[in-house]
C-alpha cells in the first residue's frame, strides 16, 4: 500500500537492529507494506505477530504494525498495535465490521525509541498482546473471523513523518490431523 509514488527506504544499521526499512510520509498522506490482497491467515488460527518499529514524529502521525483485511485507514477488520497522534500509549485493537474496541497497553509511545510488539490468540475467544516486555493486555470484542494481511503502516497528519521497521515475524500453529 503506497498512497504516495514512494518507496520504502533502508536505512544504516544500529547496534541490535540490522535491517531497518523505513517508511516516509507526508502530511494528508499514509504509506504501509503489506499483504492484505493475499489474506495470510485466519483470526481463529493459533498465530503470533512480531514486529520491533520504531515511531519518529508521533504527534503528527498514526502508526500501525499487525494484521488486517485491506489497505484502507482504518480497515474494516484486523488485528493490530496502533498509536494515533492524540494518543500516550500503544493500544491494541481488535475491529470487525468496522466496530472496534481499543485497549491500552500502558506503554508509552516515544519518538526514536524501539518497541517489540507481540500480538496472538491466546485462545479460543482472546487476543493478547505485549509490548516490550509489559504486561499483557487482552481483548474479547469485536475479533474478526475474516481472513486477514500482515500490515505495517503511517498516516500522516502533517509534516514529513517516519516510521522504522526492524524486523516482522509471523507463525501460524496448524494442526493438520
Amino acid at each position: 500500500h503506497d498512497a504516495l509514488p514512494i518507496s520504502p527506504t533502508v536505512q544504516t544499521p544500529t547496534a541490535n537492529h540490522p535491517g531497518i526499512t523505513r517508511l516516509s510520509s507526508t502530511g494528508g498522506n499514509s504509506m504501509g507494506l503489506d499483504n492484505t490482497t493475499a489474506a495470510a491467515f485466519l483470526p481463529a488460527d493459533n498465530f503470533t505477530l512480531e514486529f520491533v518499529v520504531r515511531p519518529n514524529g508521533h504527534a503528527n502521525a498514526a502508526y500501525y504494525a499487525g494484521a488486517w483485511d485491506s489497505p484502507a485507514f482504518p480497515p474494516t477488520n484486523g488485528i493490530y498495535i496502533e498509536g494515533l497522534a492524540a494518543d500516550t500509549n500503544w493500544f491494541l485493537v481488535t475491529r470487525s465490521g468496522g466496530t472496534q474496541t481499543r485497549v491500552d497497553t500502558g506503554i508509552a509511545i516515544s519518538n526514536s525509541t524501539w518497541y517489540k510488539f507481540q500480538i496472538y490468540r491466546k485462545d479460543a475467544s482472546t487476543i493478547a498482546c505485549i509490548v516490550n516486555s509489559g504486561s499483557e493486555v487482552t481483548s474479547t470484542t469485536n475479533i474478526p473471523t475474516s481472513a486477514l494481511g500482515i500490515f505495517f503502516g503511517i498516516n500522516v497528519s502533517s509534516g514529513t513523518q517516519t516510521y522504522d521497521l526492524d524486523f516482522w515475524s509471523f507463525r501460524d500453529n496448524i494442526t493438520r490431523f
